[in-house]
């Protein structure tokens, strides 16, 4: 068995953890706004440097508002995966 890093099937190393400043910056962003009292509810859907996705939902979530943004993020995703 080969002892050198495991590749994914488009080729590229696996498992890599590299900072994303767009991850920090908006990840700190958000944490200011809820530390300030702006906002009081959230969910939180992570990329992680395996591949692997996870979320977290915490504070006020209820309504429809919440579900509304989160329908508009996951278009824009599917739309960004696509290369629209």
């Amino acid at each position: 068995m080969s002892e050198g890093p495991v590749v994914s099937l488009f080729g590229h190393p696996t498992g890599e953890r590299k900072v994303s400043e767009a991850a920090v910056s908006v990840a700190q962003e958000a944490l200011e706004q809820a530390a300030a009292g702006e906002v009081i509810g959230m969910v939180v859907v992570k990329l992680h440097h395996d591949g692997l996705a996870s979320f977290h939902i915490g504070g006020r979530v209820g309504g429809y508002s919440i579900v509304g943004a989160m329908t508009v993020a996951q278009q824009d995703l599917v739309d960004m995966a696509r290369g629209d």
